[in-house]
């Protein structure tokens, strides 16, 4: 049975999760619908409340165990070029 989390630790785990938004193309989607459930908790209850996670989040959070270890590692910034190619062309024809 999952342990209801603090809204603060659930902010914590949507910000950790929201590194990895770029690597998974539909975790944008699942991640607003955990992130509403969360505000939804925190406008009637205070930051360190236990926070009753709705169905839908959890089946979120089930989603995100699944697919992060099928993490494939990208940079987000261009990483710098390995190799240079140098011809002989000459600038003048």
């Amino acid at each position: 049975m999952p342990i209801d989390p603090e809204i603060g630790q659930t902010t914590a785990r949507i910000g950790g999760l929201n590194f990895l938004k770029t690597q998974f193309g539909e975790a944008s989607l699942h991640l607003m619908l955990m992130d509403s459930g969360k505000t939804r908790a925190f406008k009637t209850q205070c930051w360190i409340e236990m926070m009753i996670s709705p169905l839908e989040a959890l089946k979120e959070l089930y989603w995100w165990i699944k697919k992060i270890p099928e993490n494939r590692k990208q940079q987000i910034l261009d990483s710098t070029p390995q190799a240079t190619v140098v011809t002989d062309a000459s600038p003048q024809g």
